[in-house]
C-alpha cells in the first residue's frame, strides 16, 4: 500500500539551533540525517530545488526570476505522485500563488498574520487595497464580511487583525503567533478530507525574522515583552557586531524559542495525522535554509542574504515513521537536490540510498531585503560551493576563491582554511559552465514578478522591502 508523505519545512531552520531546541519531534524522528545541506539560501530558489532536484542555475528560480511557472508539475516531485493527492499550505510569500507555487498542488491554502481562517476575508488585504479610509473603511470590510461566503471566520479574521495591531506597541508579548496554529488546523482539515494517499507540503514561517516575544513561547529568553528584531537594522549590526551584544543574545534566544514553539505545533499535528490516516505516514522535518547568527563562524553575519556558510546550508532533517532500512543517524551528506528521489521512494515503501561524497550549493544574487549602504556588487554576486569531507570549496563571480574547513562533529561550524585557492575541476563539474558568465545571463534576462499592494505589504512586515 502506498504511504502518505509529509514535508514540514520550517523557514530559516539551522541544524545546532534545531537539535538543542527541538525535543518533541526529535525523540519521534526514527533517522536522522545528520549532514544534510539545503541547496540554496533562500527560499524561492531552495524550493523550487528541493521540488525539482535541479540547482538554481538549472531551473531558473532565483533573485532575478522569483516565478515558480516556467515549471511544470510534471518536472517536479508531483510528478512522481501520480496517485497521491497534493496538499500545500504554506506562510511563506515567496512560496505562494503570487510567485505561481500554488499551480503544482491540487489543494493549496495560504495563511497570513490577516488571515487566520482560510475561508474568510483577509483584512489586511483588504484594508491595502480599500480606497477609503477611517471609519468608511472599516464599514467597507463589516459590509464584506458579512455578505462573504464564509462571514464568521470574516469577522474573526478582522477581529484578530485589529487586536494584532492594537497591542503591536504594548508592553506585552505578541498573543499571535505567524501562522503555526492556522497550519496545524488546515492540515488537519485537509488531511481528514483527502482521499489517500496524499503528500502534504507545509512552510511555516514562525522561526524567520522579525523575532519577538510571543505569548505561547514556553522557552525562556531576556528580551522585554514589546523587543523586537525590527529595533535595529540588520546591516547596522552587521557593521558593529560587537556593539550589538545584548540585540544579538536577543536574537537567539527568540529564534531558538520560535523553533522550539514550531516543534510543539508539529508534534501534535504528527500525532493527529498518525491517529486519523489509513495509511502508514512518513514525515520528513527539515528546513528551506538556515540563519546567519552573527557568530566568527557566520561570518559576523545576522540573517541569511548573500551568504553561503554553514549556519545558512546545514540544516535539520529528520525521518518519522519511515520504510526500514536506514541507520538512526545517516552521516554521508545528503542534498535537498535528492528529495526528488527520496519522497517518490518513501511513498512506495522503499529506502533508496541518496546520499552522496562531494555535493554542490549556490546562489545567483542578493536575495530581496534591505539592501546594505554601500559595496552592492559585492552582496549581490552569485555564489557557488562544493562539500567534500571536511571541506567546502567556495567561489563567487567576481573572482574570489576560499578553502573553507568543518567539521562533521560541529554543527554550522567553520573556518576559513585558505584563500585565492584553485577550485578543483571536479567541483566546477558540478554546476552548468562558469559562475561569472551565467550571473551575467541571469541579469540581462532578469523578468522580475509584479505582486498586489497586500502582497507588497506582507513581504514589508517579513523585512523583505
Amino acid at each position: 500500500m502506498a504511504r502518505n508523505v509529509v514535508l514540514f519545512c520550517l523557514d530559516s531552520a539551522r541544524k545546532d539551533v534545531f537539535d538543542e531546541a527541538v525535543s518533541r519531534l526529535s525523540a519521534r524522528a526514527d533517522v536522522s540525517f545528520e549532514q544534510c545541506r539545503a541547496a540554496s539560501s533562500w527560499s524561492a530558489p531552495s524550493h523550487a530545488s528541493m521540488f525539482t532536484g535541479r540547482l538554481p542555475s538549472q531551473h531558473g528560480v532565483h533573485v532575478h526570476d522569483r516565478s515558480f511557472a516556467k515549471i511544470d508539475r510534471s518536472e517536479t516531485v508531483l510528478g512522481d505522485l501520480p496517485d497521491h493527492e497534493a496538499l500545500g499550505i504554506s506562510a511563506n510569500v515567496f512560496v505562494s500563488s503570487a510567485y505561481g507555487f500554488d499551480d503544482w498542488f491540487d489543494e493549496f491554502v495560504e495563511v497570513s498574520t490577516g488571515k487566520r481562517f482560510t475561508g474568510g476575508i483577509d483584512p489586511n488585504e483588504f484594508y491595502v487595497e480599500c480606497e477609503v479610509s477611517g471609519v468608511r473603511r472599516h464599514a467597507g470590510f463589516l459590509r464584506a464580511a458579512l455578505a462573504h461566503d464564509h462571514p464568521l471566520q470574516s469577522l474573526a479574521n478582522g477581529t484578530l487583525a485589529t487586536l494584532n495591531v492594537l497591542t503591536r506597541d504594548a508592553p506585552i508579548p505578541k498573543l499571535l503567533d505567524d501562522g503555526a496554529n492556522t497550519i496545524v488546523r488546515e492540515s488537519k482539515r485537509l488531511t481528514d478530507a483527502a482521499e489517500e494517499p496524499f503528500f502534504l507540503f507545509t512552510n511555516l514561517e514562525d522561526t524567520h525574522m522579525p523575532h519577538r516575544p510571543v505569548w505561547a513561547y514556553e522557552r525562556d529568553y531576556d528580551a522585554p515583552a514589546d523587543w523586537s528584531s525590527d529595533d535595529s537594522e540588520i546591516w547596522d549590526v552587521v557593521e558593529d557586531i560587537d556593539g550589538h551584544e545584548e540585540y544579538l543574545r536577543r536574537f537567539r534566544e527568540l529564534y531558538a524559542a520560535s523553533t522550539s514553539y514550531v516543534d510543539r505545533k508539529l508534534d501534535a499535528l504528527v500525532e493527529h495525522i498518525q491517529y486519523e490516516s489509513d495509511h502508514e505516514t512518513t514525515f520528513i522535518v527539515t528546513g528551506d535554509h538556515g540563519e546567519n547568527l552573527g557568530s566568527e563562524a557566520d561570518e559576523h553575519l545576522l540573517g541569511h542574504k548573500s551568504s553561503l556558510s554553514e549556519g545558512v546550508l546545514h540544516v535539520p532533517f529528520l525521518l518519522i515513521n519511515p520504510p526500514a532500512g536506514y541507520e538512526q543517524r545517516e552521516t554521508d551528506y545528503f542534498s535537498h537536490l535528492d528529495l526528488a528521489t527520496l519522497i517518490p521512494a518513501l511513498a512506495r515503501g522503499e529506502t533508496p540510498d541518496v546520499f552522496r561524497d562531494r555535493i554542490p550549493a549556490e546562489i545567483v544574487g542578493m536575495s530581496p531585503g534591505p539592501e546594505p549602504p554601500d559595496r552592492h556588487e559585492y552582496w549581490d554576486r552569485a555564489i557557488r560551493c562544493a562539500y567534500d569531507g571536511e571541506t567546502r570549496w567556495v567561489w563567487d563571480s567576481l573572482g574570489n576563491r576560499e578553502r573553507i574547513e568543518i567539521d562533521h562533529d560541529r554543527p554550522c561550524w567553520q573556518t576559513v582554511a585558505e584563500e585565492d585557492v584553485s577550485i578543483p575541476e571536479w567541483a566546477t563539474a558540478l554546476f552548468d559552465g562558469p559562475i561569472d558568465q551565467y550571473k551575467a545571463e541571469a541579469e540581462k534576462a532578469a523578468d522580475a514578478v509584479d505582486v498586489d499592494a497586500a502582497t507588497e505589504q506582507r513581504l514589508e512586515d517579513l523585512g523583505y522591502v
